[in-house]
């Protein structure tokens, strides 16, 4: 695998939402995933490649129950809104359209049942169908997840991101989710797939490069998204 060219990826100046780049495909290391490694958390110990290891580079992660490695800091980001984001991208491979509206923020998803009704005349569930297809084809088949990278980014573009909500949602939608939540997450986001029959991994989604601006919500000790 060219781990040098990954590290590249995942250490890329910050995304601003839409990203762009090549999305070329790196080749996947062995697996010395044990499911009985991983406690009641959802995830195993910190595993750190020796300096030797060609994944090194990548730095430290953890393995998921459901085998993906896990990179990111328990003192930026809770491991439970990792294992969410795990969840919710999950559903596309899955076509888990029940799981994927569960991961959603409540109202985010009836505005966008409103929107999508309104203005294309289907609904969510289309829309998420519709979603899954464009990723297997882009993908180049039937995938799974293999690696996600969670990192803070340089700045905070939470307004931004909810700027381009308004149409959906409504305007100030930020200060009404800021009014009913815990806590809000500003993150960048890293996925890694393998498609089924491959021995390669590549970029979850195309054009991200630069990673994923996102942002995550807090309430009641669950995560949702806004995607």
């Amino acid at each position: 695998m060219k781990y040098s060219r990954l590290t590249a990826l995942m250490t890329a100046a910050l995304c601003c939402l839409s990203l762009s780049g090549c999305g070329k495909n790196n080749k996947s290391a062995a697996s010395s995933f044990d499911p009985a490694s991983v406690g009641e958390s959802g995830v195993g110990e910190v595993i750190v490649p020796p300096t030797e290891d060609e994944e090194a580079s990548l730095g430290s992660y953890r393995y998921s129950s459901g085998g993906l490695k896990l990179y990111y800091s328990e003192e930026e980001y809770p491991t439970e809104l990792i294992l969410a984001l795990e969840k919710l991208f999950s559903t596309y491979a899955d076509r888990d359209f029940d799981t994927y509206t569960d991961c959603l923020y409540p109202s985010y998803a009836e505005s966008m049942e409103t929107f999508l009704q309104k203005d294309y005349q289907y609904d969510l569930n289309t829309s998420f169908t519709k979603r899954c297809d464009s990723l297997e084809e882009d993908m180049g088949g039937k995938y799974k997840l293999t690696r996600i990278k969670v990192e803070v980014p340089d700045e905070d573009y939470t307004e931004d991101f909810f700027n381009q909500l308004d149409d959906i949602c409504g305007e100030d939608y930020k200060n009404k989710v800021t009014d009913e939540v815990d806590k809000l997450y500003n993150i960048r986001l890293f996925i890694m797939v393998q498609t089924e029959g491959s021995d390669t991994e590549q970029l979850f989604f195309k054009d991200t490069e630069n990673g994923m601006g996102m942002v995550v919500a807090e309430k009641d000790g669950k995560y949702y998204a806004f995607c």
